[in-house]
């Protein structure tokens, strides 16, 4: 990714997507779950109007990507339940909260169709490969809601930096010298002890 102040659409399409199926194929799967929950919201705060930064959105927003982007009608059914026990708890603990089992299919050899399908004690099994294939086909929904006129979407949301991503200029003046440059030579330079 080359521009350093990306669209959301840039970052998803150019950075997001890439490096969360490059996570799949090292086998990273367990850490895309969280992951996917962040950019559901993201997802979602796209159809609102308030800031992308707004305090106290997030659950209205991972309802609102799921409902409007999601095809398989599970996860909207459910999605109380998925923002409380799944999302919140990746998000915060790391790990799924009760009601949820998390699996994937290339390296558990899970069948691709029990992806939202319950255990016989209700507890429903999220796929990973299955649950990124459906966030990649919401994305491109997504974009198809841009093109359309009266689909909700608030375009200055889309057209706006969504961040900075590049080179950092570190400043020259060193914190125990106080000289500019890069002359660490300074009695006040602490030596490898940590002492001055």
């Amino acid at each position: 990714m080359t521009n350093t102040t990306p669209t959301v659409i840039e970052f998803m399409e150019n950075l997001f997507i890439r490096d969360m199926q490059h996570a799949l194929d090292s086998g990273l799967h367990y850490y895309v779950f969280p992951i996917l929950c962040q950019a559901i919201e993201v997802l979602g705060a796209l159809y609102d109007d308030k800031p992308l930064d707004e305090y106290g959105q997030s659950q209205k927003r991972f309802k609102k990507g799921l409902d409007r982007l999601f095809d398989d009608r599970r996860y909207y059914a459910d999605n109380d339940l998925l923002y409380k026990q799944f999302r919140g708890n990746m998000i915060h603990q790391l790990r799924p909260g009760n009601g949820y089992a998390l699996s994937s299919s290339t390296h558990n050899n899970m069948p691709r169709y029990r992806h939202l399908t319950a255990l016989p004690d209700g507890t429903k099994i999220l796929i990973i490969e299955v649950f990124f294939d459906d966030f990649k086909k919401a994305f491109l929904k997504l974009k198809s809601d841009i093109v359309a006129s009266g689909s909700g979407i608030h375009i200055d949301k889309i057209k706006s930096p969504f961040f900075y991503y590049g080179p950092v200029a570190i400043p020259t003046t060193d914190a125990f010298s106080h000289k500019t440059g890069n002359d660490l030579t300074s009695t006040n330079a602490p030596s490898a002890s940590g002492r001055p």
